[in-house]
This record gives C-alpha cells, structure tokens and sequence, in this order.
C-alpha cells in the first residue's frame, strides 16, 4: 500500500498522525510533499520509517516514477482539495485507489470524485458527508464513515481538574499560521476579546511555529499578557499535558475551515474538556446536538463566557462518552474493513 498525501508533517499534524497509523498497520510507505510547519524533505530518520517527503515539484515526479516502477501497488489517496493531477495520474496507471476525504464535500468535488475510475473505497469523517455524496450519485458501498482518531496517549484514568466558573481555563490547539489572516480567521483575535470580557479566564495556545509577533502584540494590547500561556509543542505529550490542564477546548475559526472533525476537539472530549466551536466547522452540528460543547456564532463579537458547574459535569460526561468511539485502532480497523 501506498499513501499519498500532498502534506506531511511528522508528529505535529493531525492528518499526518493518521497516515502513519495506516502505514503501521498495513506495513506500507508514504509518498508527501513538504509544504509548511518546517517539515524538511529527505530526512534519514523519515526514510528508515518508510516515509518519503519531497519538495512540491519533486514530489510530483517522484510520484509518478513509483508509479511506474510498482505496477501492482495499491494507492489509499488523503485528499485536502480536489486534485486534478492526482486524479490524472491515478487514473492513467488504473490502480485500486483508497481516497480519505476529511472535508464537508460540496458539488465540485462530487463531480471531481466520480471523475476518479477504479475506486475501491471513500472514507468520511461523518455520516452527512456520506449521505451528501450518495445523494450526488456516489454508489453507497463506495462511501464509508470512520471515526476521527484520538492521537493523544490517554491516561488510564482521566484526572479532573477543579473548574471554577468565573475562571475558566482555555485551551486552543489549532495554531496555523499558513493561513492568511490567521490570527482573526482561526479565532486567536475573537478568544483575545473574550478574555477581556472574562476577567479572570485563561487562555493557553499550543503553538506550532514561532510566529509569534503579532500575536503577543494583540495580547499586550488587551492588557493579558498575565493570562495567556504560549507552549511550544513538539510531541503529544506536551499536548496531553496542556490539554489536561485546561477547561475547555476551542476551535472558533471565523471562517470556513477544510477539516471537519477537528482532532483536538476530539481529543479534548476524550479527556472530558468540553468543546468551544464555531458554527464555521461542520463538527459544531454534533457539538450542539450532543451536549459536547458551547457553538458560537462566526462573525458575532464574544460575550463574557459563563458555563455552570453542572451543564460543565454534563457536557464533560457527553463528550467522554462520545470520543469513546474515536479510538486509533477503530479507525485503523474502519479503514482495514474498508480495505477488504
């Protein structure tokens, strides 16, 4: 098997995490272009790990040469956006082909995906993205849901902290500054106002780059700096550690955002942390059905943030109990059964 991925970065992105579940398990190699958060092409390490990362240009041409030379290769496809070179090739050697899709799918990309020939399977990340591309003429044995895994080594037993309702405790770990405007559209800038409104709140930010600049200058400009916390991630551990020690977990993009079921929302649900969404992430529908969580409204200024200690008990025991499901070995076996 190999999987195809027009990004990698090791240990530090989510997507990146489940495409090595899938080479462990299948015993397979990974074939991705380098793109940003400082993943570096050709490193020993990676290769001794049967991953190969390229440049952009490289990585087209090395994809073809494998190609050519593993006739009888599987390919399982992770698809960001629609991908008209990639269909181009994978159509050209004809192979059996794999497609994850973890986007809320739209027209385009249905007509883009029938376009493919000799799909053996679409995985989604949920149900109304399935019923979507069914409803767009993808045949309904094609198209299979998986969960979103946990990454996170979790604690045998998930120690609470003490929430206090006038002090909350943030946490936010969809730090992505190769989007434009990030600070705004991924809603570092609207938490920033929250905090001042939320006078005794907490804001901790996983970080993934040191771009920090424009950042610690919105922070000073509010007057809370004493109430922010940056940590420089490099391993889950780090992750697990930040998480644990916060209340909530937010993903309050102020504009649409490419991945579905974000993997720290889940991961935060999993350590009972319930969710703080925007209604710009397709997940926000099962936040809000589900008890998992507070939806906010993408574009609205915040208000101060009040959660009672018994809707917080409630919401935590609603989001243990749903990420139950998220584990990596059902979504490894999700995507074996698939594969068969």
């Amino acid at each position: 098997m190999v999987l195809v991925c027009d990004f990698f970065v090791r240990d530090r992105e989510a997507v990146s995490n489940q495409i090595c579940c899938i080479r462990d398990a299948t015993n397979g190699k990974i074939i991705a272009a380098t793109r940003f958060l400082g993943q570096k092409s050709f490193v020993p390490a990676d290769r001794r790990d049967r991953i190969y990362v390229y440049p952009p240009v490289v990585y087209h041409c090395r994809l073809i040469l494998w190609l050519l030379l593993h006739p009888c290769t599987e390919i399982h496809y992770f698809e960001e956006e629609p991908s008209r070179h990639k269909r181009f090739y994978f159509n050209l050697f004809n192979r059996p082909l794999f497609i994850s899709m973890y986007r809320q799918p739209d027209e385009k990309y249905a007509r883009h995906l029938k376009k493919y020939r000799n799909v053996k399977r679409v995985f989604v990340e949920m149900e109304d993205q399935r019923e979507f591309l069914i409803r767009r003429g993808i045949a309904p044995s094609l198209v299979e849901v998986t969960p979103t895994p946990i990454n996170l080594i979790l604690p045998k037993k998930i120690t609470s902290c003490q929430y206090n309702p006038d002090a909350p405790s943030i946490g936010f770990a969809s730090w992505n500054q190769k989007y434009p405007d990030a600070l705004k559209n991924r809603g570092l800038i609207y938490l920033l106002d929250l905090l001042v409104l939320t006078t005794k709140a907490k804001l901790h930010i996983a970080l993934r780059d040191s771009k920090t600049r424009e950042l610690i200058r919105e922070v000073e400009k509010r007057g809370i700096s004493h109430r922010v916390f940056l940590h420089d991630i490099s391993t889950r551990e780090e992750v697990l550690e930040m998480m644990t020690g916060c209340d909530f977990i937010a993903y309050v993009a102020q504009s649409k955002v490419v991945k579905s079921v974000p993997n720290s929302i889940i991961e935060g649900l999993a350590l009972g942390k319930p969710a703080i969404i925007s209604d710009m992430v397709d997940f926000s529908c099962e936040v809000a059905e589900n008890n998992l969580g507070t939806v906010v409204l993408a574009g609205q200024k915040p208000k101060r943030f009040y959660v009672q200690l018994a809707d917080y008990k409630s919401m935590s025991r609603s989001g243990k109990k749903y990420a139950a499901n998220h584990t990596r070995e059902n979504y490894v076996n999700a995507i074996m059964r698939g594969y068969r």
